[in-house]
């Protein structure tokens, strides 16, 4: 069986985002992070070359935008990695996918002009608290809050019953994700018996949620 890169562009199955976007990309790449906000990823990249891939949703578009975020010199850089027809361009250069685009520019540095240059040497997986969709179902809506939607639902891994925050309006999605990970930094600090448990938050693709402990009233 050919693998999602293998596949040609035109026949692969397109990932249904948010109110029809449609993301043609291997979201399962450890080092792409979705569209987790530059505050947080910034704390991921420790040293220089260190690097990771974040998305964005744009207004009026029907592809996310992905950007490549590297530090260097002690501050993060961001580069659009811009969309092709059949692939991927970063400054100047065509890759049939993103992957390979990561493989050439680990060997070789990439050149900003000027003389300044940058190179990746240590891609950033997820970290504890971040999911991704395939790793909960949700079964039924349970109530809703300020931003979304809250639904039953189980972690695929062992079938454990989770409460889903859900963001739901398109419109709302930029200020709904800011709001939503403000929560997601506030229950990461809290580990105890008597606090209910967070498991993590998933934006890989829209829409984005927040997974927490399943309390039976």
């Amino acid at each position: 069986m050919l693998s999602y890169n293998q596949v040609p562009v035109e026949q692969r199955p397109p990932h249904l985002l948010f109110n029809g976007i449609v993301l043609w990309f291997d979201q399962s790449l450890d080092y792409f992070h979705g569209a987790l906000l530059d505050e947080d990823a910034d704390k991921l990249l420790e040293k220089d070359g260190d690097f990771l891939i974040q998305s964005r949703l744009e207004p009026n578009r029907s592809h996310s935008k992905l950007i490549l975020a590297v530090r260097k010199g002690g501050k993060p850089r961001r580069l659009d990695i811009q969309r092709l027809e059949n692939g991927f361009r970063i400054v100047g250069k065509s890759f049939g996918d993103v992957k390979s685009l990561v493989e050439y520019y680990q060997t070789r540095t990439i050149e900003m002009g000027k003389g300044e240059t940058l190179q990746l040497k240590h891609a950033v997986r997820k970290g504890k608290y971040q999911m991704n969709h395939s790793d909960i179902k949700l079964q039924r809506k349970i109530g809703s809050g300020a931003y979304g939607t809250v639904y039953r639902g189980v972690l695929t891994r062992d079938g454990q019953l989770v409460a889903v925050k859900r963001i739901d309006s398109d419109d709302k999605t930029e200020q709904g994700l800011v709001d939503m990970m403000k929560e997601a930094r506030v229950m990461q600090l809290y580990d105890h018996p008597n606090v209910v448990r967070f498991y993590g938050f998933i934006v890989d693709r829209p829409p984005y949620l927040l997974v927490m402990e399943y309390c039976k009233v």
